[in-house]
């Protein structure tokens, strides 16, 4: 909706998602402060989900508001495209930051709840963020690809508002009653007279693993994560948009994709990473893996095309949306389902205190938002239009694997051999990688694809609109393609 206000180029895209992602981070760090001195977390959780709800309800009217404001505004900015840009981001976060805040809030306020022990707080993390980030992309799906076809847009912001205040209805019931009461282990007679003597009261909190220069070593390499994540989203969006087309079902599929990853990622790193004797050695690993599947990206994008074959799927000459989806999934779902495994392990390495479990779990998860806010704003203002999709997919890369390879050797869960020839084996590796790579800077090639024009390739640029490439026969004739589209 806010497209049809804003526009849709790469610019426009890239402010609205600061905006959403800029709320999600200020509900998370306030709620994350606040909730630790409250003892009715399920409840607060269930204000959240209402208010989400309730302002969803609104939003088309607060839109319809926004609409003539923003006309009038271009008016006066139109040759200004800097305030044009400012402009369009205030709107975009005046809209969205009250229920965005109230979305972020409900990690941390959930937390508390959830987590009842430090044995069990990877598990506990890993499986709320990991079913929430798999909803997430069930919506996500649902929304593009049936929902906006079948219901339309306002029809199916009321359908998710309804389900928002039902959620809301049921954690108010649920937090009424009493929490449940964890069995006692029986008590050996051996030990009965000794149990009666006085012990120490039970605490939650425990002496850090790590010291103060690895934990905040470990906050700023979590917020650089983010930074590189959301600038793969934005690149890899426009690597779908060649692919799939410049349709919501581009971002529809990227989205999915990545929330997917994200999700299943999450939730089996929570099976393991309570047991990890050295969780901030496997953080820094895999770092280094993911910017390595990153690279991998590279020619798997720009041989997507080619593997579509008519006697696959027919002479048509639009390749069928469960085609793109299929490939697409496939090329990003291995880098995306280790970025779901790192949260688990970052929160285990940094939260040693259940009495601060919603603050740190709050901390973290806004301080890797504002990462991923100026990751997307980079990705989009600078890496599309000064180095292309391709190398922008692989100075992220590079970034990333240093960052695993500053996160190994930090750490003392290893002997310094090891730790040097991990990271020695991370750069040798990255090398070979790029090596293999197919040279130039293009990421994509019309030319001898399926249903394309066989000729040579005259012109080749990636834009903030649009992928442009011009192909010439061999009589002559010459051919406009954008976004993977002859036109």
């Amino acid at each position: 909706m806010l497209n049809l206000i804003l526009g849709s180029t790469t610019y426009a895209v890239t402010l609205v998602l600061i905006a959403f992602m800029a709320g999600l981070a200020l509900g998370s760090y306030l709620a994350g402060r606040l909730i630790d001195k409250s003892e009715a977390a399920l409840n607060v959780y269930a204000l959240l989900e209402a208010g989400v709800g309730l302002f969803a309800l609104l939003s088309p009217v607060l839109l319809g508001l926004i609409t003539p404001l923003y006309v009038w505004l271009w008016a006066g900015l139109e040759h200004s495209p800097q305030l044009l840009y400012l402009t369009r981001l205030f709107l975009a976060f005046v809209v969205l930051v009250i229920p965005t805040s109230l979305m972020g809030a409900t990690l941390p306020v959930l937390s508390k709840f959830v987590i009842r022990s430090r044995s069990a707080l990877g598990t506990g993390l890993g499986s709320l963020y990991g079913y929430n980030t798999l909803g997430a992309t069930l919506g996500c799906f649902l929304t593009g690809f049936v929902f906006m076809q079948y219901l339309g847009i306002t029809l199916t912001i009321v359908v998710a508002a309804i389900l928002n205040i039902g959620i809301a209805l049921i954690a108010f019931r649920l937090g009424r009653q009493p929490l449940p009461v964890l069995p006692q282990p029986p008590v050996r007679p051996e030990t009965a007279q000794s149990s009666k003597k006085p012990s120490r009261p039970p605490t939650t909190a425990a002496e850090p693993r790590y010291g103060r220069p690895v934990l905040r070593l470990v906050l700023v390499m979590f917020g650089l994560s983010g930074f590189v994540s959301l600038g793969y989203e934005v690149l890899w969006t426009k690597a779908v948009s060649f692919f799939a087309g410049n349709t919501s079902y581009a971002f529809s599929t990227m989205l999915t994709t990545f929330l997917a990853g994200i999700g299943a990622g999450s939730l089996a790193a929570s099976r393991f990473s309570d047991r990890l004797k050295r969780p901030l050695l496997s953080f820094g690993l895999a770092e280094m893996l993911i910017g390595l599947c990153a690279i991998a990206t590279i020619p798997l994008f720009a041989r997507l095309f080619y593997v579509f074959r008519p006697e696959i799927y027919g002479e048509n000459t639009a390749t069928p949306v469960w085609m793109k989806f299929l490939f697409s999934f496939l090329t990003m779902f291995l880098p995306t389902l280790l970025m779901g495994a790192v949260f688990p392990l970052v929160g285990r390495i940094y939260t040693h205190s259940l009495n601060r479990i919603g603050s740190s779990v709050g901390l973290l998860y806004s301080v890797n938002t504002i990462g991923s806010i100026l990751g997307s704003a980079a990705a989009g203002f600078l890496l599309v239009p000064l180095l292309g999709i391709r190398n922008g997919i692989l100075a992220l890369a590079l970034l990333q694997i240093a960052m695993g390879a500053i996160v190994v050797l930090a750490g003392r869960e290893v002997r310094s051999v090891r730790r040097y020839s991990l990271a020695a084996a991370g750069a040798a590796t990255t090398m070979v990688v790029i090596m293999l790579l197919p040279g130039g800077g293009r990421m994509f090639s019309s030319a001898h694809r399926p249903h394309m024009p066989e000729g040579t390739p005259l012109y080749y640029r990636e834009g903030v609109c649009n992928t442009v490439e011009v192909i010439q026969e061999s009589q002559g004739n010459r051919f406009l393609i954008l976004d993977g589209g002859v036109n």
